[in-house]
């Protein structure tokens, strides 16, 4: 047995290092393709959506915080944010349209002017956030954000509807009143004016 050990010790050292040799090929490839993976992620565009709460105002902050640039951004909402009731802004406009590219570090603020138009107490408080977008490889993303106000509930009070427009209608009616008042003393002047001429 040790005379055939020894006559074909070069062929059992050979199959050994051809062993050694595959097993090592297998962890060499696992190993690049965890390169691979760690090089995509690190340098991937990563859209984060946020809500700040400052005084009585909602901040929507859609920020890359990754570190390379996002394209095609579709941010969308369910249920979709009322907006402002007299319908002059348009807030939920970022939820419609497509923002072309993100660079690293870009960030989007959209301001509710007051909390009240979409924090009522009738109201669904829970909102989900769906961003996808298309990163430097060409991959889509996918991202899902829960945003729920229930603990802003009761925080705020209620305006009836009918204050509400009130409201809006007496800053209207003092707009009119107040481009009357300019008009009239225009007049007022150009009369003296003429007296005195």
């Amino acid at each position: 047995m040790i005379n055939f050990i020894l006559e074909h010790l070069s062929e059992i050292s050979n199959f050994a290092m051809a062993i050694t040799t595959v097993i090592m090929a297998v962890y060499s490839k696992k190993s690049i393709e965890e390169m691979k993976i760690s090089r995509i992620e690190a340098n991937k565009a990563n859209i984060v959506f946020y809500v700040e709460l400052k005084e009585r105002h909602l901040n929507f902050v859609i920020k890359n915080i990754g570190n390379t640039m996002a394209y095609n951004v579709k941010i969308r909402s369910n249920p979709e944010f009322r907006y402002d009731k007299t319908g002059e802004v348009n807030y939920d406009s970022i939820f419609k349209n497509t923002i072309p590219s993100m660079p690293p570090g870009f960030e989007i603020n959209v301001s509710f002017n007051d909390t009240l138009y979409v924090l009522t107490e009738e109201e669904n408080l829970s909102y989900s956030i769906n961003i996808t977008f298309t990163d430097i490889f060409r991959k889509q993303t996918n991202e899902e954000f829960i945003v729920d106000f229930s603990y802003l509930k009761g925080l705020f009070p209620k305006i009836p509807n009918d204050i509400d427009s009130s409201l809006h209608n007496i800053n209207r009616n003092l707009e009119k009143i107040n481009k009357n008042h300019e008009k009239k003393m225009k007049e007022l002047i150009r009369s003296i004016n003429d007296k005195n001429n």
